[in-house]
């Protein structure tokens, strides 16, 4: 329930930190109080064409982030039978 309660201010977190590598906690709790309640809850998979989708999953594997690869992969897996 939290993540899923959050996921819209994880995933703004998320983005932050693929470019800055590191937070401050003071940071932290800016983008928290700036944010609250100004962001709608976004998709809970992603919404791209198998081909974005493919390259999404290799550039987390190549990060070495084998769970959000993993949950793209099942995603286009999904997507493959459903044709």
């Amino acid at each position: 329930m939290v993540v899923r309660d959050n996921r819209p201010l994880i995933s703004i977190v998320a983005i932050i930190l693929e470019y800055r590598d590191i937070l401050l906690d003071e940071e932290i709790d800016r983008i928290i109080s700036r944010t609250v309640g100004n962001v709608e809850p976004g998709p809970g998979f992603p919404d791209m064409s198998l081909e974005c989708a493919r390259q999404d999953a290799a550039r987390r594997r190549n990060r070495r982030d084998y769970e959000g690869a993993e949950f793209i992969e099942r995603w286009i897996r999904r997507q493959e039978r459903a044709r």
